[in-house]
Order: structure tokens, then sequence, then C-alpha cells
């Protein structure tokens, strides 16, 4: 049960970190966004695995395996980073975020052409509520006579688009702390990868002339803000991983999309939050149904 409260609160950091980056992405770098988080991240880490150790890793051939999945997998952060700011510039925050349930369809999908696990028949339940949901988001009153209008408009439109292709990166990448978690730790995986991004992210800043400091100090409280939720979002995810089964941090993280659309009708004062709100809440529990039924 901790390991599930902890999940929760995760959602919430998480949240109010994508808030904060909703906020910075009117007037600032991308990749300036993408580096606030990863050096709190990378910092949290840090502190986390001197207080309880970091784990063992095994023969040098194991290590090498391990370093190289990490660098590919920062590679793989740092594109679903841009994806997801690339979407959230283009669109509300509320609309495109409850989309983000496809995440684990494209991971079993990949999974299911890499390793051929089939999915189950819960999860096949999973994604028409998905489906079912995602038109309903994007649907209006004409569109019930036009039953294909809504999946046009969510393919269509570039917010949308960008968080589905952004939803496929992710995949990829859960894929990649997958494989990498086993032969470590996912906590530890998960800040040895944050630990390239940084190295990977600076060095893009610094060829393209840009001063993160100079940003965060431009505008310091959605900054602090991004850094604290996604602190507080970091260290309670790392908890809850040593608590309880991923497959049940994750699904429990998923609530993650129910708190974006409140703090976005309350902080951003986005629109359609009645329907948002009972549409997400509908894609949670066809993400929990898929995840939890595999």
């Amino acid at each position: 049960m901790l390991g599930i409260i902890l999940s929760v609160l995760s959602a919430l950091g998480f949240a109010f970190g994508d808030i904060c980056k909703k906020k910075l992405s009117v007037d600032t770098d991308i990749f300036t966004i993408s580096w606030i988080p990863s050096v709190f991240g990378l910092i949290i880490g840090a502190i986390y695995f001197y207080l309880i150790g970091i784990p063992q890793l095994g023969d040098i051939s194991e290590v090498t395996q391990i370093v190289f999945l990490a660098v590919v997998s920062s590679i793989s952060l740092i594109l679903v980073e841009v994806w997801f700011l690339k979407s959230i510039r283009a669109g509300e925050l509320s609309l495109v975020m409850p989309l983000t349930a496809f995440i684990p369809v494209f991971g079993g999908l990949l999974a299911w052409i890499s390793t051929g696990e089939e999915p189950t028949f819960a999860a096949l339940i999973g994604i028409l509520i998905l489906l079912i949901g995602s038109w309903l988001m994007f649907a209006d009153a004409s569109d019930w006579k036009h039953i294909f209008r809504p999946f046009t408009k969510m393919f269509s439109e570039p917010a949308s688009r960008y968080m589905l292709e952004f939803c496929l990166l992710d995949a990829v990448f859960m894929n990649l702390m997958n494989h990498g978690g086993d032969r470590s730790s996912p906590s530890f995986f998960l800040w040895l990868t944050l630990i390239f991004q940084v190295v990977i992210l600076s060095g893009i800043l610094l060829i393209r002339r840009v001063n993160p400091v100079a940003s965060v100090l431009a505008r310091p409280l959605s900054s602090v803000g991004l850094g604290i939720g996604w602190s507080v979002g970091m260290m309670a995810i790392l908890q809850s991983l040593t608590h309880t089964m991923v497959a049940y941090a994750m699904a429990a993280n998923r609530v993650h999309t129910i708190f974006i659309v409140l703090l976005s009708r309350w902080i951003l004062k986005e629109h359609d939050f009645q329907k948002r709100l009972l549409t997400s809440i509908l894609m949670v529990v066809g993400v929990l149904i898929l995840i939890l039924g595999s």
C-alpha cells in the first residue's frame, strides 16, 4: 500500500512540474526546460544513493552493458522531452495529456514485436476503453454522425499528433528502462540515465550558446516550481519502486493525467473542464485495466 501511495504522490509532483513546463514553454528554450528537472533529479538521486548505497553491478561486461543502455536511454529521454514540449506548446495541456494513456499501448506493441508477448483479453478491453475515451475527448455534438472525425482531429492537429508521437518515443524509453533496470535496479538505472542526460543537454546548450542559469533567473518561480515538482515526483517514484511491483507503481502513477486536468483548470484556466475530467478518468480506468491485466 505504501508503494501505491508514493506512486500517487509522485504523479502529483510530476503533474505540478508539467504545469510549470507549460508556463515556461511560452518563451523558454526547449532544451533548457528539459535541463532544469534533469539537474534537480540528478541531485536528488545523488543524495538518495548516498544514503542507501549504490547497488552492486556485477562484472565489467555487465557494467558496460548498463552504461551503454543508460546512454541510449538518455538520448531517448531527450527526444521524449522535446516532443512533449512541442505538444504542450501547440495546445492546451488538459486536452493532450490524457493521450499519454497510450504509452502502455505502444509499449505493449513494441514488446509484442520484440518478444512475441501477446496482449491479454483484459489488455484488449483496456485499449478499447482508451479508444472510446480519446474519441470522446476530441468529439463534438456534430461528430455523432461522423464516427471517424474525432480520430482525424486527433491525428491532424499538431498538439495531439506530437503527443501521440511522444507516447511512441516514451514507449521505446520505457522498454529501455526495463532492460536496464533488470541488469541493476530500476531506480539506479533511472538515475544513471539522468546523469548522461544532463551531460548531453549541457553540451547542446553550450553549442547553442544558451545559458540555462540565466533562463532560470529570468523565470524563477516557474523554474523552481518545475524543479521542486519533478524532485518530489522523482523521490516518490524511487521509493515506490522499492515498496511495490513496477507494474503497480506505474498503474497508480497514471492518475497523473487527472491531476493535470485539475491543475490546468485551477492554474492555467483551460477550457472544457468537465468533459476533459470525465474523459481523462475513463482513460485512466482503461490504462489501469491494460497494465494490471497484462
